[in-house]
């Protein structure tokens, strides 16, 4: 569950492999890539144990449209 602009919503994915607590300094900026359509997703990005962990941002992935029809 997660709030997305003061909504609560979950999230239903295929699987989790791991579950990890990642620390405020542990995660960098997300790479500037210019022209990509799915950059804007990435909230960020870490390192853990030579593993990426990519961050996904949740209120980008969905769309107004989409939160009013879920609420």
């Amino acid at each position: 569950m997660t709030d997305i602009r003061g909504h609560i919503v979950g999230v239903v994915v295929d699987s989790v492999t791991e579950v990890i607590d990642l620390k405020d300094d542990a995660i960098e900026s997300p790479p500037d890539v210019t022209g990509s359509s799915t950059s804007m997703f990435i909230q960020g990005i870490a390192n853990t144990n030579n593993e990426l962990h990519i961050l996904v941002n949740l209120d980008k992935l969905i769309s107004e449209e989409e939160l009013e029809h879920l609420v």
